[in-house]
């Protein structure tokens, strides 16, 4: 296996459109990284440049340390698995998995060898006489994986391997892919636009917006500590929520009311010279029925008054929906359009949909005022003018 470094990576085509921009990231070694973004962003073409697959416009690649921007596919030493299983129908498994070593002109004995372990990692040995055909999706793609393992290669790129599958199956498949690449220890770039597999299966998670790097860092470094809007409101299920804000001394002023800000909050704000007029996101499992809130928890929050127009238990979970009045301003254009981008577009109206995740011994009803408590150390503040965090924590994001 080997590190993989992007140095300013860029894909421009004939007609001058950028679908990559100036990509910089170092991959260790055995890391899984995720490349994550909505349609469009420039991650597949990204793993494709990568594989040899896609010309690079400008910038270097570096795998195991050489440069290989010329080199073709088969040189690079990359095994690539596609959102298609792209299996010959007429071979078996076992000849499917075989042929990327008898293009090699591996020895019979050692290509044996090789796909019988690959085969026994993947729990498919009992199918290796079998065709495609007669196999499930999930079998199907294991085989495609397998393709991959028996080259020993030193990366594994993995375009949207799981899109085909059922949900229990991608969750089934989820799994396998996570013990192997720990197994294996071989380091994977795996492309998504499913930000579960992102938080579950990356050791890093880098987002993409427009061929450009948002982010990169731990799961849940993104989540807690996001650079910006765009990548508050792509990682996240359910998604952050967003409102209009103005900040007012060590208060913070916004359609649910006037709350208070923690003191750490306030100096950082303090520090960064933070305009006035902001976005304001919070999660929804940051709230709560603040009937059930000990008085130590109430401390580290606010309380605000809602009227739940929408309630659905799932059991472990119930989830309030509550309006909130809509507000024109400065904030507005950045709000719809990353809500545009992200899939989390709010209805056209004078107001918006807020959600809070509830215990489920909550006694709120729908259409009956409820006291919501929120925690407002996790409340997320954003400029309003390009939706950069204003409040990161640089000491947490240190350690």
């Amino acid at each position: 296996m080997a590190a993989i470094t992007l140095d300013k990576i860029t894909k421009r085509y004939p007609d001058g459109t950028e679908a990559v921009r100036g990509v910089d990231l170092e991959i260790t070694d055995g890391e899984f990284i995720v490349f994550i973004g909505p349609s469009g962003c420039g991650k597949t073409t990204l793993l494709n440049m990568i594989a040899g697959l896609e010309d690079i416009s400008s910038g270097e690649l570096r795998i195991g340390g050489r440069v290989v921007n010329l080199l073709s596919p088969k040189d690079r030493d990359v095994a690539m698995v596609f959102q298609s299983y792209a299996l010959y129908p007429h071979m078996t498994v076992r000849r499917n998995m075989a042929f990327p070593l008898k293009i090699a002109r591996l020895p019979p004995g050692e290509i044996g060898r090789r796909v019988t372990r690959a085969a026994e990692l993947l729990e498919i040995a009992e199918h290796l006489d079998r065709k495609p055909a007669s196999l499930s999706g999930g079998q199907r793609q294991r085989v495609a994986m397998g393709r991959a393992i028996v080259r020993d290669p030193q990366a594994f790129l993995m375009d949207e391997p799981l899109s085909n599958l059922d949900a229990k199956l991608r969750v089934q498949m989820r799994t396998m892919i996570s013990r192997l690449q720990r197994r294996l220890r071989a380091t994977t770039l795996y492309v998504t636009h499913d930000q579960t597999e992102a938080m579950t299966l990356g050791d890093r998670i880098m987002v993409l917006r427009h061929g450009r790097m948002q982010q990169a860092g731990p799961p849940r470094e993104l989540y807690d500590h996001p650079a910006n809007l765009f990548v508050a409101g792509f990682i996240g299920s359910l998604a952050m929520n967003f409102l209009p804000g103005q900040l007012a001394g060590s208060s913070l002023s916004w359609p649910l009311g006037d709350v208070p800000l923690p003191a750490g909050t306030i100096r950082r704000l303090a520090e960064g010279n933070a305009p006035q007029d902001v976005i304001v996101g919070i999660r929804p499992e940051d709230f709560e029925d603040a009937a059930l809130i000990d008085d130590a928890k109430r401390a580290r929050g606010a309380a605000v008054v809602v009227r739940p127009d929408m309630l659905e238990s799932l059991g472990s979970d119930v989830f309030a929906y509550f309006p909130v009045p809509r507000r024109r301003g400065a904030q507005a254009g950045e709000l719809e359009r990353v809500a545009a981008e992200t899939g989390s577009s709010v209805a056209p109206g004078p107001e918006r949909t807020f959600v809070a995740r509830l215990s489920p011994a909550t006694r709120a009803h729908q259409g009956v005022p409820l006291d919501l408590w929120l925690d407002t150390h996790k409340l997320r503040l954003f400029d309003a003018q390009d939706g950069t965090a204003l409040d990161r924590d640089l000491n947490v994001l240190k350690r």
